[in-house]
Protein backbone atom coordinates (compact mmCIF):
# COMPACT_ATOMS: atom_id res chain seq x y z
CA UNK A 1 0.00 0.00 0.00
CA UNK A 2 1.31 3.42 -0.97
CA UNK A 3 1.05 6.61 1.06
CA UNK A 4 -1.57 7.99 -1.37
CA UNK A 5 -3.67 4.81 -1.16
CA UNK A 6 -3.51 4.88 2.65
CA UNK A 7 -4.54 8.55 2.81
CA UNK A 8 -7.40 7.89 0.35
CA UNK A 9 -8.60 5.03 2.56
CA UNK A 10 -8.53 7.30 5.63
CA UNK A 11 -10.46 9.99 3.74
CA UNK A 12 -12.99 7.38 2.62
CA UNK A 13 -13.61 6.36 6.24
CA UNK A 14 -14.54 9.96 7.06
CA UNK A 15 -16.43 10.90 3.90
CA UNK A 16 -18.13 7.68 2.80
CA UNK A 17 -18.47 5.88 6.14
CA UNK A 18 -19.28 9.07 8.12
CA UNK A 19 -16.82 8.37 10.92
CA UNK A 20 -15.88 11.36 13.11
CA UNK A 21 -12.31 12.65 13.18
CA UNK A 22 -12.01 11.55 16.80
CA UNK A 23 -12.41 7.90 15.67
CA UNK A 24 -8.78 7.85 14.52
CA UNK A 25 -7.42 8.73 17.95
CA UNK A 26 -9.98 6.95 20.15
CA UNK A 27 -10.59 3.59 18.44
CA UNK A 28 -8.05 1.21 19.96
CA UNK A 29 -8.90 -1.55 17.46
CA UNK A 30 -8.42 0.72 14.46
CA UNK A 31 -5.22 2.18 15.89
CA UNK A 32 -3.71 -1.26 16.55
CA UNK A 33 -4.46 -2.20 12.94
CA UNK A 34 -3.56 1.05 11.16
CA UNK A 35 -0.86 2.65 13.32
CA UNK A 36 1.98 0.35 12.13
CA UNK A 37 1.08 1.17 8.51
CA UNK A 38 0.72 4.90 9.27
CA UNK A 39 4.11 4.99 11.00
CA UNK A 40 5.78 3.14 8.13
CA UNK A 41 4.27 5.58 5.60
CA UNK A 42 4.88 8.67 7.81
CA UNK A 43 1.17 9.52 8.00
CA UNK A 44 -0.27 11.03 11.16
CA UNK A 45 -3.60 9.67 12.44
CA UNK A 46 -4.14 12.66 14.72
CA UNK A 47 -7.66 14.07 14.25
CA UNK A 48 -6.29 17.44 13.06
CA UNK A 49 -4.07 15.71 10.49
CA UNK A 50 -7.00 13.62 9.23
CA UNK A 51 -9.15 16.77 9.03
CA UNK A 52 -6.43 18.45 6.94
CA UNK A 53 -6.30 15.42 4.62
CA UNK A 54 -10.07 15.65 4.04
CA UNK A 55 -9.95 19.41 3.42
CA UNK A 56 -6.99 19.09 1.01
CA UNK A 57 -8.77 16.32 -0.92
CA UNK A 58 -11.97 18.42 -1.10
CA UNK A 59 -9.97 21.33 -2.54
CA UNK A 60 -8.36 19.00 -5.08
CA UNK A 61 -11.75 17.61 -6.14
CA UNK A 62 -13.17 21.14 -6.36
CA UNK A 63 -10.31 22.29 -8.61
CA UNK A 64 -10.74 19.23 -10.85
CA UNK A 65 -14.50 19.86 -11.11
CA UNK A 66 -13.97 23.48 -12.05
CA UNK A 67 -11.51 22.45 -14.79
CA UNK A 68 -13.80 19.68 -16.06
CA UNK A 69 -16.85 21.97 -16.24
CA UNK A 70 -15.04 24.94 -17.74
CA UNK A 71 -16.51 25.85 -21.14
CA UNK A 72 -18.87 22.84 -20.98
CA UNK A 73 -22.67 22.88 -20.98
CA UNK A 74 -23.78 22.03 -17.45
CA UNK A 75 -27.17 20.73 -16.30
CA UNK A 76 -27.94 21.79 -12.74
CA UNK A 77 -30.50 19.86 -10.74
CA UNK A 78 -31.87 21.00 -7.42
CA UNK A 79 -33.65 18.70 -5.03
CA UNK A 80 -35.26 19.31 -1.67
CA UNK A 81 -36.25 16.82 1.00
CA UNK A 82 -37.46 16.83 4.58
CA UNK A 83 -36.46 14.22 7.13
CA UNK A 84 -37.24 14.23 10.84
CA UNK A 85 -38.12 17.92 10.93
CA UNK A 86 -35.10 19.01 8.88
CA UNK A 87 -35.36 20.38 5.32
CA UNK A 88 -32.42 19.86 2.96
CA UNK A 89 -31.56 21.43 -0.39
CA UNK A 90 -29.07 19.70 -2.69
CA UNK A 91 -27.54 20.96 -5.93
CA UNK A 92 -26.14 18.46 -8.45
CA UNK A 93 -24.39 19.08 -11.75
CA UNK A 94 -24.23 16.84 -14.78
CA UNK A 95 -22.04 17.58 -17.75
CA UNK A 96 -20.51 15.89 -20.77
CA UNK A 97 -16.79 15.39 -20.47
CA UNK A 98 -14.99 14.75 -23.78
CA UNK A 99 -13.39 11.30 -23.90
CA UNK A 100 -15.48 9.93 -21.03
CA UNK A 101 -18.07 7.29 -21.90
CA UNK A 102 -20.56 8.15 -19.13
CA UNK A 103 -21.31 11.71 -18.11
CA UNK A 104 -20.35 12.34 -14.52
CA UNK A 105 -22.95 13.61 -12.09
CA UNK A 106 -21.68 15.27 -8.93
CA UNK A 107 -23.36 16.68 -5.86
CA UNK A 108 -21.95 20.16 -5.54
CA UNK A 109 -23.54 21.28 -2.32
CA UNK A 110 -26.23 20.68 0.25
CA UNK A 111 -27.52 22.78 3.08
CA UNK A 112 -30.17 22.69 5.79
CA UNK A 113 -33.02 25.05 4.92
CA UNK A 114 -35.06 24.82 8.08
CA UNK A 115 -34.80 22.56 11.07
CA UNK A 116 -36.29 21.78 14.42
CA UNK A 117 -32.94 20.14 15.21
CA UNK A 118 -29.78 22.00 16.39
CA UNK A 119 -28.26 24.21 13.67
CA UNK A 120 -26.15 22.35 11.12
CA UNK A 121 -23.45 23.65 8.86
CA UNK A 122 -23.66 23.96 5.08
CA UNK A 123 -21.60 21.30 3.34
CA UNK A 124 -20.20 22.66 0.10
CA UNK A 125 -17.97 20.80 -2.31
CA UNK A 126 -17.76 23.63 -4.81
CA UNK A 127 -18.17 27.33 -4.28
CA UNK A 128 -18.70 28.03 -7.93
Amino acid sequence: MTKVQFKDAIISIVVKDSMPFSFFSTSSGFRSLALPIANKLSVSLDKDAVRSMVIDKAREVEANLILAMKNQPVFLKMDAATRQGTSYLAISAQFVQPGVEQSPGRSLSWTVLESTQPKRQCHSFSRR
